[in-house]
Formats: C-alpha cells, sequence, structure tokens
C-alpha cells in the first residue's frame, strides 16, 4: 500500500519504508530507522528528525563502522558506512537528543540562549564551537535547570558522516 502524506512523524510512524523527496526527485527511499541515523544526503539529514549538519575536518575510518574525526575543534567518533574513506572534510548528521551535558575538558563549549521546558527533557539553544557561532539544540533529560547565558560543556555522543556523493577519492 502507498500512504502520501507531508506529516513526517505520520510516515515515520506507519511505514515499514519512506521515500524522502525533494522537487519530484527521490533522494532516498528507507527504513525509518535508517533515513534517521543514517541518512544519505545533507538534505534527507537535515530534513528528518530536527537533524543538524555539520562539517568535520580529519575523517579517519577505524574500522567496523566507526570513524574518528575532528568538530568545532574537539576530537569524536562518529558512526559511518563500512567502505568510508579518509576525507580532509565531510558533512556529518546528528539530532538535539544526541548531544549531552559534560564535565569533560574535551568538550564542546556553548552558552545557552534559551532553555524551554518540555516536559520530560529540557531543550536548550545553545550557540556553540571555539568563536560561540553555530547554533544548537539540545535535549537534557529531566529534571534539569538552565539558564540564558549560562556556560555548558557539551559532548556529541552519537552521530553519522553523511557519505559522499561524488566518487571515492580523498579531498
Amino acid at each position: 500500500m502507498f500512504y502520501i502524506t507531508h506529516d513526517q512523524s505520520e510516515a515515520l510512524a506507519l511505514a515499514d519504508r519512506v521515500a524522502v523527496m525533494d522537487k519530484g526527485r527521490i533522494l532516498q527511499f528507507d527504513r525509518p530507522e535508517a533515513l534517521f541515523s543514517q541518512p544519505q544526503s545533507e538534505t534527507v539529514a537535515g530534513f528528518i528528525g530536527e537533524g543538524r549538519v555539520l562539517e568535520a575536518e580529519d575523517i579517519r575510518p577505524l574500522g567496523q563502522g566507526r570513524a574518528a574525526a575532528s568538530l568545532l575543534g574537539q576530537r569524536i567518533e562518529l558512526r559511518c558506512a563500512p567502505g568510508e574513506t579518509v576525507r580532509r572534510r565531510a558533512k556529518i548528521s546528528f539530532h538535539p537528543g544526541d548531544l549531552a551535558l559534560t564535565d569533560s575538558r574535551d568538550a564542546i563549549p556553548g552558552n545557552v540562549t534559551r532553555a524551554t521546558y518540555r516536559g520530560a527533557y529540557l531543550r536548550a539553544e545553545v550557540m556553540a564551537g571555539p568563536a560561540g557561532d553555530i547554533p544548537l539544540s539540545v535535549n537534557i533529560a529531566a529534571p534539569a535547570a538552565l539558564s540564558r547565558g549560562q556556560r555548558i560543556s557539551l559532548a556529541l555522543r552519537d552521530g553519522w558522516v553523511i557519505p559522499d556523493a561524488a566518487p571515492s577519492h580523498p579531498s
């Protein structure tokens, strides 16, 4: 059965396969879980589930679907496709729930610009990175309390290296 809707949450909840389309072209046809956690393009990554796309540097495959990279001045580990190659730069995707508060010195610095209570979690809007110029959203499990102007440190707990659409070669 085909079901056409513009309601993303409805499509992800009801379907066993979802086609993400843009300008009449199918960008990715996959299981809802794969669209969310393994988007094949920047457009799909930014569209599904409040996805955020940033550029990471020095992508180094580690094997077994993992890669090391540098993001906002910090070394991180991400999920990647099995055939991932060394790249100078790559787009990565993650969601607000993939960020967490941390006490680690090796963290992404941030400044809270807004915090909104949403029941089971607090949604914090943060300007992050060494220059404080990257807007991020982070979900913090309740009970939590943050205030505007508060300095915080963030860790990326999960993220995905978006596959290179071009022929495979180091950039």
